[in-house]
């Protein structure tokens, strides 16, 4: 008997998503007073305090720029083909598991890439050995330990319209309880509603995406390609490809990048060429400007997480002898006096 997700990859859910579903807001009104909003508002102020109320990105300076990734936000993340979008998008959803729930949903690749990724990851062992089958007796080891989880992580959309994603999204969302939906990537998409232009097109199929997860109580973060203007040596928001209405009604904006020079600020090395970084063009509640390296592990081809160094003194005493938190030492900065 097949389970719901594998119901929704070979398309045979009900045409109407809500059939035989309770809508999570239901009951929740949606008009409220001025006492309902600073009442709430009060409240939390007093309430313990906690890193973050929704998922992690994986790595802990993005996390405190951003505090997480919250219930019904939105988040664009851009950056040039084979950056590692899809790449980002698994260390995200593996930091979270089992905690949280994600739903990759890909208009590309296939599964085997995924669960590949997956378990190249976990293992910690070489991506091009996997692939070509030809492991360490170390590395066959590690994987023989890599264990998956029960939980939907992978929705097949390739040849999908976009509205019919949304049905699925939707009632997957409502069934399982996912917290996040990450489409990869937007200009992969397509819709059934015909459009006059490329631009109409992908800003239509932008809003559907993130309006059917939003009015469902979790957050989308959409991936996007890029397309850098002439004169400009790095992304900003206005680079996502083929539509700047995405980033305007986005919550958060992220820029992935390779610098081919070295980037420094006060004399303090930011970056080094070749390194991965992530530019924070738009944070709607945080500090826009920030420059956060990825770490990346060239071997397996996957991002490494980095903690909260809370938990992990040294790298707070390596911050320090450092002269601080380079995502605040860059902010504001990015495109005016930084030098390449």
């Amino acid at each position: 008997m097949m389970d719901e997700t594998e119901k929704a990859q070979a398309g045979t859910l009900p045409d109407d998503p809500t059939e035989g579903a309770q809508d999570v807001a239901a009951d929740v009104p949606r008009v409220l007073t001025d006492r309902d909003l600073v009442g709430a508002a009060v409240r939390r102020a007093f309430e313990p305090h906690t890193a973050m109320t929704g998922c992690t990105t994986g790595h802990w300076r993005l996390d405190d720029a951003t505090d997480g990734i919250e219930p019904e936000t939105v988040w664009v993340i851009g950056a040039d083909t084979s950056w590692g979008k899809s790449s980002l998008a698994i260390m995200m959803a593996d930091e979270n598991m089992p905690g949280k729930k994600f739903l990759i949903v890909s208009a590309e690749d296939p599964p085997r890439l995924y669960g590949n990724r997956f378990v190249v990851r976990r293992a910690k062992v070489s991506a091009k050995r996997f692939k070509r089958r030809s492991l360490t007796d170390v590395e066959r080891s590690r994987v023989e330990k890599v264990k998956g989880y029960e939980q939907p992580v992978y929705l097949d959309a390739r040849g999908r319209g976009v509205e019919w994603v949304c049905r699925h999204v939707k009632q997957i969302i409502r069934e399982y309880g996912i917290d996040v939906v990450v489409y990869d990537y937007l200009q992969a998409f397509d819709n059934e509603k015909p459009q006059q232009d490329r631009r109409n097109q992908v800003s239509y199929i932008a809003r559907v995406l993130t309006d059917s997860v939003k009015t469902s109580g979790a957050a989308a973060i959409i991936l996007s390609q890029i397309t850098v203007s002439e004169g400009k040596s790095r992304p900003d928001k206005h680079s996502i490809r083929e539509s700047r209405d995405v980033s305007n009604a986005a919550e958060n904006v992220l820029l992935g990048f390779t610098p081919d020079k070295p980037i420094e600020k006060d004399g303090k090395r930011l970056a080094e060429a070749g390194d991965k970084c992530l530019f924070a063009d738009k944070v709607k509640d945080g500090t826009r400007g920030g420059l956060i390296v990825m770490p990346w592990n060239e071997e397996g081809a996957y991002f490494e997480s980095r903690k909260d160094p809370e938990s992990e003194r040294l790298q707070g005493v390596i911050d320090s002898a450092n002269g601080g938190d380079n995502y605040d030492d860059f902010a504001d900065d990015f495109h005016n006096d930084v030098s390449p």
